[in-house]
């Protein structure tokens, strides 16, 4: 896979993920969160001016399929969610 990377990009599964970007103005208020083994799912706290914090949470769920595979990698990012939600804080979910 690495020298199919080294020719040019790849968009997608295998070769995508998820992932934020924030301007370098934001990164004293940035703190990583967790991110699932399967890089379907990563969250971030953001510290906004009221000194709230609040998580953002992107994922990607898989195509839909019949599959156990599929109903395995639903149930990951939704436990993934459930988690990073549990402790009552503020978040958006993208």
């Amino acid at each position: 896979m690495t020298s199919r990377l080294q020719k040019q990009v790849y968009y997608g599964r295998p070769y995508g993920g998820v992932g934020f970007l924030w301007a370098n103005a934001l990164c004293s208020r940035i703190n990583i969160g967790a991110k699932a083994v399967s890089g379907r799912c990563v969250s971030i706290e953001l510290e906004l001016d009221s000194c709230v914090k609040i998580s953002l949470i992107i994922f990607y769920f898989p195509c839909y399929s019949s599959s156990v595979t599929y109903s395995v990698d639903t149930a990951e990012c939704m436990s993934f969610i459930e988690e990073v939600i549990g402790n009552g804080q503020p978040a958006v979910i993208f």
